[in-house]
């Protein structure tokens, strides 16, 4: 799970109406979601013409890196599901993609669904078990069941512009970080918002449950790094005090261990911290420029760092000694993120551009990390 580090605001009012309608295909086959209007068309237009545009400027990737392309806009994350057979990415052209990153080489990289959104969309996530697609963007949260070709996006405009999400682990709650400062527990079987979690100063950009539910953290563009009990809504003690100027996290996938960095001289390093001692462990120095995005390998030992300087770095997250870095410059990496086997790497990279690169993440005898070039 990455935290990407956006800066910039736009608080603009806009809702989505609800005149989207599905064309699709038998199960397993690709999806297609469209606005059937004289607008909708006006704007596909604009995008098809986009997308050959910047396809005709691209070179491709000479390293091992597989682009998968289809955004024209800029990507503001990317996730693999829980089974690791699909990349789900959000971008600012208002849509967001499902692409199959499953075991056939045949399919691997293909754009298996897309759903558009009258606003940029910021996050977005699938539930546990792999059946819903939720997101959220100036036009609130939507929700998607995404593999029956029978149901429709729809809109929780009651939200508000939305940034940040994360489903609890049972995929019973949604939670969602509003721009009005303001965290909601959402349950979707009731359609009710069981409780608000309120204490941040300003937009909420980042959502992240512990493994067993009984933990929320999450992140404003106010620096606070805050963690919660979501039962009863109250925040919880942690990190010694020292969780203000925080400028992007990762919970590693045991729940014990938070990776972060932070804004101004120590832009350039990253802590590793022990939750359950709630002391640093490791301290992760070598970026040139401040650390925007992090992320854990599945199995805890490895960190992902992405940073102003360009560069994707690998981190021994016990130690905080280096693992390798990807030798190219890739832009803003907004985000990262694991596959569930550790075999991928999927990034957002120069403005519009999703990647996947293959790697083999080190065994307990080895600090070195391997980036694959096939």
């Amino acid at each position: 799970m990455a935290s990407g580090a956006y800066q910039g605001r736009d608080a603009r009012d806009e809702f989505v109406d609800d005149d989207a309608h599905a064309v699709t295909r038998a199960s397993g086959g690709r999806v297609r979601l469209s606005l059937f209007t004289w607008e909708g068309l006006a704007g596909a237009a604009v995008l098809v013409t986009l997308c050959v545009f910047f396809a005709a400027d691209e070179t491709p990737a000479n390293d091992g890196m597989i682009a998968l392309r289809g955004h024209v806009g800029l990507v503001e994350s990317v996730r693999f599901s829980p089974d690791g057979e699909t990349l789900i990415s959000s971008s600012w052209d208002k849509t967001v993609k499902l692409w199959d990153v499953g075991p056939s080489p045949q399919s691997l990289g293909e754009e298996m669904a897309c759903l558009p959104s009258t606003s940029e969309t910021y996050a977005a996530t699938v539930s546990p078990d792999g059946g819903t697609v939720a997101s959220v963007g100036l036009c609130g949260l939507t929700m998607w069941n995404w593999r029956d070709s029978q149901t429709f996006p729809e809109v929780k405009a009651l939200f508000g512009p939305c940034r940040a999400l994360a489903f609890a682990p049972d995929g019973r709650s949604l939670a969602v970080g509003s721009f009005d400062h303001q965290i909601r527990i959402w349950e979707p079987k009731s359609d009710q918002v069981r409780a608000v979690l309120s204490g941040h100063r300003d937009v909420v950009r980042a959502l992240v449950y512990v493994p067993d539910g009984s933990l929320l953290i999450s992140l404003s563009f106010d620096g606070e790094l805050k963690f919660w009990d979501p039962r009863s809504g109250r925040e919880v003690d942690r990190l010694d005090g020292t969780n203000r100027g925080v400028h992007a996290f990762s919970l590693s996938p045991d729940g014990a261990t938070i990776a972060l960095s932070r804004l101004g001289p120590d832009s350039r390093q990253i802590e590793v911290w022990d939750l359950t001692t709630n002391r640093i462990k490791a301290r992760c120095p070598g970026h040139a420029a401040e650390v925007h995005a992090l992320v854990f390998s599945p199995d805890g030992r490895t960190l992902a760092s992405a940073g102003g300087d360009q560069r994707i770095r690998f981190w021994n997250a016990e130690t905080g000694n280096s693992a390798g870095q990807v030798d190219r410059e890739l832009g803003w990496v907004r985000s990262l993120d694991f596959s569930r086997d550790g075999r991928w790497l999927a990034f957002s990279g120069s403005f519009n551009q999703v990647y996947l690169k293959r790697i083999v993440l080190p065994h307990e005898s080895s600090s070195a990390l391997a980036l694959k070039d096939s």
